[in-house]
């Protein structure tokens, strides 16, 4: 039986009334947190309100660093350029693929903790008043996915919009509309699922732990595709064209649109640029399966858990 108790340390309290999170106050020179109060009052507001600032703001900055000086734009060019370009496995193109990959740290940060603060102070008290527990976090991981897809949305329209207004903005296709759908749906799936694992994390080991753990994964997964491009140089895509495994298993190459096929001739035109055999359906599948399994896991674990009311941040027996 696994046991999780209920109050913050220092660090998980300090980060919390960082993101403005928390009523706390102190007794015993123990920090002492109100979820009741949080969830009621300005907590759920003040993350809401990040959730709609953090994306225009970042979509602004994005359309001043790569598209402002560009001349006429596509709906599904600006798709690409969010997702990670042409995906050029170079170590020398990291840095616009970490830019590209800033949508999805910001979206850890804003919600990596969204589930796992339940399990932080006064857990048993909030615990207690609820009947089954699977059904109520099945209930937080779909709030989740509705919180990823308005940040989604809200970034990408920002970028849309300013591209409308300073007249570079092309017509609409009916191929745009397949690739929004497409960035939206791979994106979403991707985020939800490295953020439930950074919630699952911070409730077995720490908050800190968990981001740094799934950041470090993430990391690894780019600059494992950037040094097979290193060591095959010009022979990147014939390389992966014999190995294409290797993309399928590395769950950020799903985000790279570009680098993908279609059975769709309109839309395979406008991607496919290494002429991979790394078909669209393979992420639309791919993505859901393991978000499915981490969902399950939640389940799991959320089912042995015995929530206790008076320990350290996340002390388990």
């Amino acid at each position: 039986m696994v046991k999780i108790h209920g109050v913050c340390n220092d660090t998980c309290s300090a980060y919390l009334l960082f993101r403005g999170y928390y009523d706390c106050t102190h007794k015993k020179g123990r920090a002492y947190l109100n979820i009741e109060f949080y969830i009621k009052n300005g907590g759920m507001d003040t993350v809401r309100k990040q959730g709609y600032v953090i994306p225009a703001v970042w979509g602004v900055f994005t359309f001043i660093v790569y598209f402002l000086a560009t001349d006429n734009v596509s709906i599904a060019d600006t798709i690409f350029r969010m997702s990670f370009g042409n995906g050029e496995a170079l170590f020398s193109n990291s840095s616009y693929l970490m830019f590209c990959y800033m949508n999805i740290a910001f979206i850890h940060v804003l919600y990596g903790t969204k589930i796992y603060r339940h399990f932080c102070e006064a857990s048993v008290y909030y615990f207690a008043r609820m009947g089954d527990r699977r059904k109520w976090i099945l209930h937080e991981f779909a709030k989740l996915a509705l919180d990823i897809v308005v940040y989604l949305g809200i970034n990408l329209a920002v970028i849309i919009i300013l591209n409308l207004l300073s007249g570079k903005l092309e017509a609409a296709t009916a191929a745009d509309i397949f690739f929004i759908i497409f960035y939206l749906f791979c994106f979403t799936m991707f985020a939800l699922t490295t953020t439930l694992l950074i919630n699952l994390i911070a409730v077995y080991i720490s908050s800190g732990a968990g981001f740094a753990l799934v950041e470090t994964v993430c990391m690894a997964c780019i600059a494992f595709y950037c040094a097979v491009g290193e060591a095959t140089n010009a022979d990147c895509y014939e390389y992966l064209k014999k190995y294409a495994f290797l993309l399928w298993l590395n769950p950020v190459c799903h985000l790279f649109i570009k680098i993908h096929s279609s059975t769709i001739d309109a839309v395979n035109e406008l991607i496919n640029i290494g002429g991979l055999n790394f078909d669209m359906g393979v992420s639309a599948l791919y993505l859901p399966v393991a978000c499915s399994v981490t969902v399950l896991i939640w389940l799991i674990a959320i089912r042995k858990m015995d929530i206790m009311g008076n320990n350290s941040e996340n002390q388990i027996n």
